[in-house]
């Protein structure tokens, strides 16, 4: 067997030694002293708030086609904004997903912007539309807390071991 498919068992969660594979129980696992859960957390945020804004798009579209007093075209830079935004977003999400410190800071600015979002609904007209303002200001300020919680910051390090059930490169085995 070449050393190269030996690499490749390696990532399936086979540990690899100089006379073959040895079997998934003697596996090595990695003992994780920093809770995984901040960092999941930010990551479904991310993940959802990408999301929330693709559907976002997908509405404005959709009500620029159906309104008589406008177009697609006049709403056409809006949709190209909000879509700079949601990849913006899912560019963040997969700097959170491979642990890349770099990725806490415009975590926090996209957190607080979330929550000042939050709160312009918020103060809208109509129950549903303060339904609406409450959930994603709570996500602001959830995703915020999260983002100053040390467990959070260094989990985004790449110093000590990786948090449960990832390895070293934030692949699940």
């Amino acid at each position: 067997m070449g050393a190269g498919a030996l690499a490749g068992l390696g990532m399936w969660g086979w540990n690899v030694h100089q006379d073959g594979p040895c079997s998934r129980a003697a596996r090595v696992e990695h003992v994780s002293t920093t809770p995984a859960w901040p960092l999941r957390l930010a990551i479904v945020l991310a993940g959802l708030e990408t999301v929330g804004i693709v559907v976002f798009i997908i509405a404005i579209a959709i009500a620029a086609r159906s309104s008589q007093g406008s177009t697609v075209t006049a709403t056409g830079p809006e949709i190209a904004i909000y879509g700079v935004f949601a990849l913006l977003m899912a560019w963040l999400t997969f700097g959170l997903v491979r642990r890349n410190p770099l990725a806490r800071t415009p975590y926090l600015i996209a957190q607080l912007f979330v929550g000042i979002i939050g709160y312009t609904v918020l103060v809208g007209d109509g129950v549903f539309t303060k339904m609406v303002g409450a959930l994603i200001l709570a996500v602001g300020v959830v995703g915020t807390v999260n983002s100053l919680m040390p467990s959070f910051v260094q989990s985004l390090t790449n110093e000590g071991p990786p948090p449960e059930g990832q390895d070293d490169a934030g692949r699940h085995p």
